[in-house]
């Protein structure tokens, strides 16, 4: 809060007077250069200049010549916050040549996305686009060379602001492919590197490859968050490529979509347990979706890619209030991390055709009542085999997976914001883990589906990279996930499995009509289902009445729909696509 920043300048002041007394230019410096950067937070560009000022003098003083350069980007930074921007370039190319020099690729593309930012405020369009395309390289170089896949995530998170910057100049300057590439660039690229067999060069996609991968009937929707605003990008082969100013700040997004929990407001049960107006629906449609439809209409597939607190929306449950229709009622919807993770490397995986049925594994807890019925129901509809309680181990996940061709997974899933890959879902020899499964070799099934709590839930680390288990098990088991975004009582989510199964193998084309068709029409048989059709099927597994009172007592009520307890999005709209592998070869138009 201000109280703190406050307190912090009153600290370095205190800093700068000691140094300075004992002579001890270097650390007073930095003190000073810390000061600017808590005048540069609040967008106190005069006071944060004067720091800088200050700073720079003392690394000419000492010949610090690494240093020099930093303190220059900063004063061309805080130049341009001033609109001084002759000043600012002068600055700011003398840091470029300063950190050359010393070789420092990292902090030179921060000095190059500022020069690009001083040019284009002179006018001097075509050299600050070269400044921002140097910058990116810069980070590219780095990138490459880093050789864990984890510190290249990390460096790369702290870097994705370059992207942005260059990014917001090309929509200014109406170069719509090159802000595809550059959207691209900044997302998920150690997903497509994990996906790409570890190799660094496994590339993000231009707008005309992904066209040219793209199937006739298939148009992609992609946001991507900058500092100020949301921007949005349709490609289809009826439109080409669209760009689209959505004209709403990611901070605003976040703060009206997410209650206390970090849950979707009106989407989920209330502290109470009761159900209200889905007001975020139509919210969604009309301030991210409506605006990029235009340009997709003759498309009957959707593959969506959002950017940063995105991930955590249903957009597929996003609802016209003019048609009365929600978004998946209009397409066969599927998420994915990036274009070219869908397009490209998703496409390259392979299944073995010979391989049947369903893999059911459920660790039955206290709080779940209806997992050993799902994921028996699972597999005798699928011809599988369903192991629980005991039987439900990773081990026998390992043993047993290379005979079937599906894999579902019942039970308690755990999402850890502050240890994302040690999220994951109960067996009975422990929680098997997104880190666990990256240890292993691809499982080779064609669709996982984690049917518990809140499967879906991701930690988004700069650089749009999903931490959780997601990338686990796309990385690792199947080209296709079934995820939840918030926990669904338990008798609901046997319900949709059913369902869901049911149309999966009453669809022989199943390969070709693809599993985003069959969530589809899933979840319209999802809201249709009666109190009649839960008692039906509890009586059938041999509940008495009593036990059939308790569990239909246990699902959270909508007043809007008396007679259709599975109307609300709460208790479908959880379930979600991520990735599709589709059967026949793309054919462009």
């Amino acid at each position: 809060g201000l109280d703190r920043l406050l307190a912090c300048r009153q600290d370095l002041e205190r800093c700068i007077a000691i140094f300075r007394a004992a002579g001890e230019p270097t650390l007073e410096g930095r003190s000073w250069n810390e000061l600017g950067a808590s005048f540069k937070a609040v967008g106190d560009w005069t006071k944060a200049l004067a720091c800088y000022v200050k700073d720079e003098a003392i690394c000419q003083a000492q010949d610090d010549q690494h240093g020099l350069a930093a303190s220059r980007n900063n004063l061309g930074e805080a130049l341009n916050g001033l609109g001084r921007y002759a000043e600012a370039e002068r600055v700011l190319a003398q840091a470029v040549v300063g950190f050359a020099a010393a070789g420092d690729l990292y902090e030179q593309a921060d000095a190059l996305a500022n020069l690009g930012n001083a040019l284009a405020g002179l006018g001097r369009m075509e050299e600050a686009a070269a400044a921002y395309r140097r910058a990116t390289h810069c980070v590219e170089a780095v990138r490459r060379g880093i050789d864990a896949p984890d510190a290249r995530v990390g460096f790369f998170g702290a870097q994705t602001r370059i992207y942005g910057r260059r990014l917001a100049f090309c929509l200014a300057q109406d170069r719509p492919a090159e802000a595809f590439y550059v959207a691209e660039q900044a997302r998920a690229r150690g997903m497509l590197e994990l996906l790409g067999d570890g190799l660094p060069q496994a590339a993000p996609l231009t707008a005309e490859e992904a066209l040219a991968l793209l199937p006739a009937d298939t148009g992609l929707l992609v946001w991507f968050a900058l500092d100020a605003e949301l921007v949005g990008f349709a490609l289809s082969h009826e439109s080409g490529l669209q760009t689209v100013h959505l004209g709403i700040a990611p901070n605003a997004v976040f703060n009206g979509s997410f209650d206390s929990r970090g849950l979707p407001r009106s989407l989920t049960p209330d502290l109470g347990g009761q159900l209200s107006d889905p007001w975020l629906a139509p919210h969604l449609f009309e301030r991210l979706v409506a605006p990029l439809l235009a340009h997709v209409s003759a498309c009957r597939r959707l593959v969506l890619i959002p950017h940063g607190s995105l991930h955590w929306l249903p957009l597929h449950a996003s609802l016209d209030r003019r048609t009365g229709r929600y978004l998946y009622e209009m397409y066969d919807l599927l998420y994915a991390p990036s274009a070219a993770i869908q397009l490209s490397q998703l496409q390259a995986r392979r299944v073995d055709a010979s391989r049947r049925g369903a893999l059911a594994l459920a660790l039955q807890g206290e709080a779940l009542h209806h997992v050993a019925a799902e994921v028996q129901d699972v597999a005798r509809f699928t011809g599988g085999l369903s192991l629980v309680g005991p039987e439900a181990t990773f081990r026998a996940l390992v043993k047993q997976g290379p005979r079937f061709r599906w894999l579902h997974l019942a039970g308690h899933a755990h999402y850890l914001s502050h240890a994302p890959l040690q999220s994951g879902v109960d067996l009975a020899d422990g929680r098997l883990t997104a880190e666990a499964l990256l240890a292993q070799s691809d499982l080779g099934f064609a669709l996982a589906w984690v049917n518990g709590c809140e499967s879906g839930r991701a930690r988004v680390h700069p650089g749009d990279e999903l931490l959780g288990f997601v990338r686990g098990l796309l990385a690792a088991v199947a080209p296709s996930l079934m995820l939840a975004l918030w926990p669904v009582n338990d008798l609901a989510a046997r319900v949709f499995a059913r369902l869901f199964y049911t149309e999966l193998m009453a669809d022989t084309e199943e390969g070709r009509r693809g599993m985003a068709a069959l969530l589809r029409r899933a979840c319209t048989r999802m809201r249709q289902v009666s109190w009649a059709d839960l008692r039906h099927l509890l009586q059938e597994d041999g509940h008495t009445e009593e036990s059939i009172a308790q569990s239909l007592a246990l699902l959270p009520r909508w007043s809007t729909s008396p007679h259709a307890p599975f109307a609300h999005p709460y208790y479908w709209a959880a379930y979600f696509l991520v990735g599709e592998r589709w059967a026949k070869p793309p054919q462009t138009s």
